[in-house]
């Protein structure tokens, strides 16, 4: 079977950063959870990527490894603001709509793939293909509600 590879494919997380002007603009896969590690290393290849970091603000949930000391020192050390949503209220954290389009165009592509209506190609690929597939009105509207959270949060510190 051509697409034997498919059958068992292992557990994939994704980090990925997005903007309101260029869309997804970093992402970064592993076939195990990530680390505070990982972030870090994210975040060093994102800040390598854009072009003044300094007025990149990203907005996180309060995972462990979000939050840790060594990812905030690392953060500030690139000179990224790092924002954290409300805890426990990930209904207020727009980048689960993107997420939400990623994971489904995620989905139907290996579905179409495992029923061989579509050709087999890298998992790679489909992860890119997921990313891209994201309407840039959703990043907008992500970034406007995490934009209303920084005003919120700095009018309430």
């Amino acid at each position: 079977m051509a697409n034997e590879h498919w059958r068992y494919e292992a557990a994939l997380a994704c980090c990925a950063a997005v903007s309101s002007s260029r869309g997804v603009v970093h992402w970064e896969t592993r076939q195990r959870s990530f680390t505070a590690t990982d972030i870090i290393d994210f975040l060093t290849s994102l800040s390598n990527k854009i072009q003044n970091p300094t007025k990149c603000i990203i907005l996180l949930d309060n995972a462990t490894i979000h939050t840790c000391n060594r990812t905030r020192l690392h953060a500030e050390a690139l000179g990224l603001t790092l924002v954290f949503n409300v805890p426990y209220a990930p209904w207020y954290n727009g980048i689960e709509n993107v997420w939400a389009q990623i994971k489904k165009n995620f989905s139907c592509q290996v579905l179409k793939i495992k029923t061989n209506t579509m050709a087999a190609k890298p998992l790679s690929e489909v992860v890119n293909d997921a990313m891209n597939s994201v309407r840039l009105t959703t990043i907008v509207n992500c970034c406007m509600r995490a934009e209303r959270l920084i005003l919120l949060d700095a009018e309430s510190g």
